[in-house]
């Protein structure tokens, strides 16, 4: 996945399970933790305040075959910073 915030690309590479869907759609998914410190291509808790105070985001997601770009709204980024923020005010740390 590349993300584009507020101009600045960052690539993120998950550990992807795929599986074939209802008239051979292909689908790809993954669930991954945010980690504390700076690791490069993992999501981190300086990732998840990049997007929180982002103005745009897009996500590029580049399957084996296949690729979308997706952008995030201004509702969908207001709801990762209201979740981070929420998460901080009640103790969580990475």
């Amino acid at each position: 996945m590349i993300f584009n915030i507020d101009g600045e690309n960052l690539t993120i590479v998950p550990d992807m399970e795929t599986d074939c869907g209802d008239g051979g759609m292909i689908w790809e998914w993954c669930d991954e933790m945010v980690i504390g410190g700076n690791t490069e291509y993992l999501i981190t808790e300086d990732f998840i305040k990049k997007i929180a105070g982002a103005k745009t985001v897009k996500v590029r997601l580049n399957g084996r075959q296949y690729y979308n770009t997706k952008t995030l709204t201004d509702a969908q980024i207001k709801s990762i910073k209201e979740t981070y923020e929420y998460y901080i005010a009640l103790g969580g740390s990475f």
